[in-house]
């Protein structure tokens, strides 16, 4: 069979079924691209989004072609190829146009993937928050360590002249050698108001604890604040708790003395 008669028998094909009709070929490819969208609304992905386009005009097909046979067949499927032919392309081609992103779908491109070549996948962004570290077993510190409580002692509230009742500080040796507590001082404004007695022994073994008494004297009303100084044997520095109490009220009274008898008081007359 020559390639003339070929093309006369497609020919008469392709008319004998009207597969290129004004009415044929313009209501399958509204087929497709509605069989696209429906697709890709319910986001079967882009494999069942070209099934769709193809389900669409071949529907369509089937009702607006004639002939019989092999003829009918064949307009069947050039109206169905030339619908995904078009419907495909008018997607992909503003796809690629406007960057990549496909025009009807959350994804790069509605049938094949239409990222521009050579694009390189931007660095990813760190997150604001640092992911949290592996938990690690909390390793015991080598050399004398000190452990006090509470930070702040805060004592009552205690009338101009009197002694105001103060918590303890509690001092632990939390260690691996023993503690010493060298010493302690008040330090700051109203550091003549309070005062404090250690009761460590020395050397403080490892896990031992002992404790320093405050007592508040307040000197005048208002709000008074020092610091305790704890000296210890510690390569870093002193130890500093924070001392707070309120003085208020009157001066306590205070109650003389009784006088001591007169020893000539006996020898009157």
């Amino acid at each position: 069979m020559s390639e003339e008669t070929v093309r006369v028998r497609l020919g008469r094909q392709i008319k004998d079924s009207d597969a290129l009709r004004l009415r044929t070929l313009p209501l399958a490819v509204l087929a497709s691209v509605v069989g696209t969208v429906m697709a890709s609304a319910f986001g079967t992905g882009r494999t069942g989004a070209l099934l769709s386009a193809a389900m669409g005009p071949l529907i369509t097909a089937l009702f607006t072609t004639s002939g019989r046979g092999r003829t009918r067949s064949f307009g069947i499927a050039l109206v169905t190829l030339l619908a995904v032919a078009l419907t495909v392309t008018g997607f992909t081609v503003p796809e690629l146009i406007r960057g990549g992103k496909s025009l009807i779908a959350d994804r790069s491109g509605t049938f094949v993937p239409t990222e521009e070549s050579g694009t390189s996948t931007p660095p990813s962004t760190p997150p604001s928050t640092p992911p949290s570290p592996p938990p690690t077993t909390p390793v015991p510190q080598t050399g004398p360590a000190i452990a006090t409580s509470p930070a702040v002692i805060t004592c009552s509230d205690t009338a101009v002249g009197g002694t105001g009742t103060c918590p303890s500080l509690d001092v632990r040796s939390v260690g691996t050698t023993d503690l010493q507590v060298t010493s302690v001082e008040i330090e700051g404004g109203s550091d003549g108001e309070f005062r404090a007695t250690a009761d460590c022994p020395a050397p403080l073994p490892p896990n031992g604890s002992c404790s320093v008494s405050v007592e508040f004297h307040p000197a005048s009303a208002g709000p008074r604040q020092a610091v305790l100084v704890l000296h210890q044997n510690l390569p870093g520095p002193a130890n500093r708790i924070t001392l707070q109490g309120t003085g208020g009220g009157s001066p306590a009274p205070i109650t003389p003395a009784p006088a001591a008898p007169d020893s000539d008081s006996g020898n009157q007359p």
